[in-house]
């Protein structure tokens, strides 16, 4: 389990595995599927906007690791957002993502502790969001690995999970990846010996079906579809403008000006009350 303290960059989640004692939270713990690419580091994630620190930081994904993603609509995909060294809590944080046009990783639900039996469903059982193979380089080079995989897993799979407490600005997080990953990568060596691209297209429709269902489940069920379809009017407009940006302060620079506003009036009610972010 890590607590997450205010550092530049993101800190390495330990697996459920590695830890003595399982987390515990005084609210509910979010799902999220892990994504295998490689993380924001702190240079590229973090810009100082309207007199605070946003941090936002997600998983790069324009290579492939051992994951071969085959339908990505971005380059990134949003896992977190701090101000001044406080994490957001997953409305807020989603909400900050749909304007800024960044898909949030895909998000499997809600649950209310953290046991081997419970994040079984989510681990083992659950798809990725994604359509995902093994990297076709590395099953080129060791067609039986991969055969044994598959058949373990099907298809579709995804790496494993993180789970996530927030409280008091900070994090607890447990993630869950699948052992054969890291017996793989033992036997064969890390993702730059098997160079490969994921396929990675701009695509506002299968962008917008992403957001609109991770904000389906960080907004309450009576939320109205109203409400949602207007946060993704935001959303597709920033989206078009940047796709393509390399660094969270160009993301910000090329927003369109209504969701440039939002955002400011966000951040602005999360620092003055961090207990409803």
């Amino acid at each position: 389990m890590v607590e997450q303290e205010h550092r530049l960059g993101y800190v390495k989640i330990p697996n459920f595995h590695e830890v003595r004692e399982l987390p515990t939270c005084g609210s509910w713990f979010v799902v999220e599927e892990k994504v295998d690419g490689k993380t924001f580091d702190g240079s590229s994630a973090c810009v100082e906007v309207w007199g605070v620190e946003l941090c936002v930081f997600g998983e790069y994904v324009g290579v492939t690791h051992l994951i071969f993603y085959k339908d990505l609509m971005s380059y990134v995909f949003v896992f977190d957002v701090r101000l001044n060294g406080m994490y957001l809590k997953p409305l807020p944080k989603v909400l900050i993502s749909t304007l800024l046009g960044i898909p949030h990783a895909p998000i499997k639900g809600f649950i209310r502790e953290v046991t081997e039996e419970v994040v079984t469903q989510y681990y083992i059982e659950e798809k990725s969001y994604f359509k995902t193979d093994l990297n076709p380089v590395v099953c080129k080079k060791h067609p039986q690995i991969c055969q044994n995989f598959k058949e373990l897993y099907g298809e579709n799979f995804s790496e494993g999970i993180v789970v996530k407490c927030y409280e008091d600005g900070k994090i607890k997080a447990v993630k869950y990846v699948k052992p054969e990953f890291d017996k793989i990568i033992n036997e064969i060596g890390r993702y730059e010996n098997y160079p490969n691209t994921n396929i990675v297209k701009f695509n506002i429709d299968t962008a917008a079906k992403l957001q609109k269902t991770n904000l389906e489940k960080v907004i309450k069920n009576n939320a109205s579809q109203t409400h949602i379809q207007n946060l993704l009017k935001l959303f597709i407009e920033a989206y078009e403008n940047t796709y393509s940006s390399k660094t969270i302060e160009e993301a910000v620079k090329t927003l369109p000006g209504r969701n440039k506003d939002m955002l400011k009036i966000a951040i602005e009610r999360c620092v003055s009350n961090l207990e409803a972010c």
